[in-house]
């Protein structure tokens, strides 16, 4: 039995990849490049480029080669390699859209905060251009906060506020349960309010949410 259910197709390429086979680093490229390509174009046409994606690519063929040994055949679903591939390539994604174009990430995460805002106020009718909700004063204290975040829970607001992935679809590509993922995303938000609104920038919001759980819709 090779694995606990891993793809027997895989189990051989990751036994070959850790015993150092040249011929399952092309394997790896044969049997993953067209697959990661589809996945990641499909999550980010509309941010990344074709030729960023296939840099990308190959940023994620040189981690697996080099990290192939923290990789356990033993100890895997059926598409835990996939996943596994899958997530690094996301993650080399978000990096590449981080480094580009830092700024959408911080105006979508200030446009919900300004929408959750007014949640609490459902009689205003004032328009968050014409009242600077989306000045860069606010952008930046964005922008600030995230910088201050862990990695993973950046990644996991970018993945589900920005990309618009449900917690399920993200559970399902890093291979975790979605229960997981949904509180990993509860902890999250409540770190970035937590934190957003200790910013003079957002001084007026913060007298407009609620004390205890700034997150909480």
């Amino acid at each position: 039995m090779h694995g606990l259910e891993l793809d027997e197709q895989d189990y051989a390429l990751v036994v070959g990849l850790q015993n150092g086979s040249p011929e399952s680093c092309n394997l790896l490229v044969d049997l993953y490049g067209d697959r990661l390509r589809r996945f990641l174009w499909s999550r980010f046409k509309t941010r990344l480029s074709l030729e960023d994606i296939d840099e990308v690519i190959s940023d994620v063929v040189y981690i697996a080669i080099k990290t192939i040994s923290s990789f356990n055949p033993n100890a895997s679903d059926k598409n835990g390699f996939r996943n596994w591939l899958f997530t690094i390539g996301n993650r080399k994604c978000l990096d590449r859209l981080r480094s580009l174009k830092p700024l959408p990430d911080t105006v979508s995460l200030n446009e919900e905060l300004d929408e959750r805002a007014r949640n609490y106020h459902p009689n205003a009718d004032s328009d968050p251009v014409s009242d600077g909700l989306m000045g860069q004063a606010k952008i930046g204290a964005v922008q600030r906060v995230l910088d201050e975040m862990a990695p993973e829970k950046r990644d996991i607001l970018f993945l589900n506020i920005v990309q618009d992935i449900p917690p399920e679809e993200i559970a399902r590509f890093q291979n975790k349960l979605a229960g997981t993922i949904r509180t990993q995303l509860t902890r999250a938000r409540d770190d970035f309010y937590s934190r957003i609104l200790k910013q003079p920038e957002f001084a007026d919001w913060a007298q407009q949410m609620p004390p205890d759980r700034p997150s909480k819709r």
